[in-house]
């Protein structure tokens, strides 16, 4: 009489994030001769194979999903299961520049989630909140974090101080909530 044992090992690289959502499944199992092996992926896809090498599948749409890993010799039957959550993707955060009081907003966002500004490719402030007071000349990015994996980012806004002129009422550019620099007049634009 011979015994069989075998110890299945299947590994993913991640088991939570937004949808669409893609993992990479390894089999990691020691084969014996005559084994047969099928993944059932929890939405209606199976695959028939032992090997898998960083086999690559996405889940299109948010749910709870059980992997099912079977190992067949002969009559021994064998079962492992992992359990993927697939969570709705987040909206990007909406930007937006308040010239009267020198500010970037998010128009969209929650305080539920965590928030990093970038600046010019650089996170400047991490677990921030999502309206920015102040800011410097530069390209601003706000990444959204909702803590499932699941991250957004909005569109850049581009902050710039530029001279206009002198502090003159006559002129055609005058500002009276302009900054004064060098005697000079400035305005905020954004694009």
């Amino acid at each position: 009489m011979m015994v069989l044992v075998s110890i299945l090992v299947v590994l993913v690289n991640e088991e939570f994030g937004c949808a669409p959502f893609s993992i990479e499944i390894t089999n990691q199992t020691l084969l014996n001769e005559g084994a047969e092996c099928s993944f059932n992926l929890g939405e209606g896809t199976i695959l028939e194979v032992c090997e898998l090498d960083a086999y690559t599948h996405t889940y299109d749409s948010p749910g709870v999903y059980t992997i099912t890993y079977t190992y067949t010799v002969d009559d021994f039957i064998s079962t492992a299961e992992i359990t993927i959550t697939v969570y709705e993707a987040e909206p990007a955060p909406l930007l937006d520049y308040l010239d009267d009081v020198n500010q970037i907003t998010c128009t969209n966002c929650l305080n539920e989630n965590s928030y990093n500004w970038i600046l010019d490719n650089v996170i400047i402030l991490e677990d921030a909140p999502f309206d920015l007071l102040n800011p410097e000349n530069g390209t601003y990015i706000l990444e959204l974090d909702n803590g499932s994996n699941c991250t957004a980012q909005s569109n850049t806004l581009v902050v710039a101080v530029q001279e206009i002129g002198c502090n003159d009422p006559d002129a055609d550019n005058y500002n009276p909530d302009a900054d004064i620099i060098d005697s000079g007049c400035s305005i905020r634009l954004y694009r």
